[in-house]
């Protein structure tokens, strides 16, 4: 459950069709018999083969819906389009390196799929804005995180998904918005954290173009440690390729 210092002090104004838009693939993906088939683990139950059949359908159909979401949300602003789609491909690569067990890869692409879902309450000037955020404006987007684990908690099957929506900005020096650090911060976060970073520096920005491959790889290696969990930056670059580029192995 999110504490009260978790929870959001700002949701903004859901003025505009976009907004509207999005809220509504928020209600549909979120609260949806499909949401609650995939994610209450009765695909894994024995039963009759029509019955999985239909339990992989809904869940199917659940997939869809919020990457729907996922691209509604992307599309309210051209620079992040394709975003959460990147995120997720970037965060499963690195969580299938780890090794992870099948149903704890199956949240972590839910968690990136959802991990910008907060910002459905973020009001369309901050998003759009052509320059770099003020130090108050900062604060308001940091807020999509607590919007989007407030949404989630809102349905009761999905609170697994918390952790990577909520927790995918800590920093692993403890330096973050709730102040978990390193080993305290989910994993699924700390992946999130990684994918989410390289994805928007070789993204455009309206006040800055995109890092190429080697520069965003050499900032996650400068900020390992600090803002980044050290052992799945490296992961993360040796994966990629872009270790033995620039990087090398000190």
């Amino acid at each position: 459950m999110i504490s009260s210092r978790e929870r959001p002090v700002f949701y903004g104004e859901n003025g505009g069709s976009d907004n509207l838009m999005s809220s509504r693939l928020v209600e549909a993906a979120l609260s949806g018999e499909a949401g609650l088939l995939i994610l209450s683990g009765l695909l894994e139950s024995e039963g009759e083969a029509p019955r999985r059949a239909a339990k992989k359908t809904a869940a199917q159909s659940f997939i869809s819906a919020i990457q729907s979401l996922a691209g509604a949300i992307d599309a309210r602003d051209p620079y992040t389009t394709g975003h959460s789609r990147r995120v997720t491909r970037y965060a499963m690569m690195l969580g299938s390196r780890l090794s992870m067990p099948a149903k704890q890869l199956e949240y972590l692409e839910y968690m990136a799929i959802l991990h910008d879902v907060g910002k459905v309450g973020i009001p369309d000037a901050i998003l759009h804005k052509s320059a770099a955020l003020t130090e108050d404006e900062f604060f308001l987007m940091r807020q999509h995180v607590q919007i989007g684990a407030a949404m989630i908690e809102e349905t009761k099957p999905l609170l697994p998904l918390l952790p990577g929506i909520l927790y995918h900005h800590e920093r692993y020096d403890g330096r973050g918005l709730f102040g978990k650090k390193e080993e305290d911060i989910p994993l699924e976060a700390r992946v999130i954290a990684v994918a989410d970073a390289y994805d928007a520096m070789t993204s455009d920005r309206p006040y800055r173009q995109a890092l190429s491959a080697q520069d965003a790889a050499y900032e996650l290696w400068r900020n390992r440690g600090t803002q980044f969990d050290p052992a799945l930056v490296r992961l993360f670059l040796e994966t990629l390729g872009e270790f033995s580029l620039r990087l090398g192995t000190a």
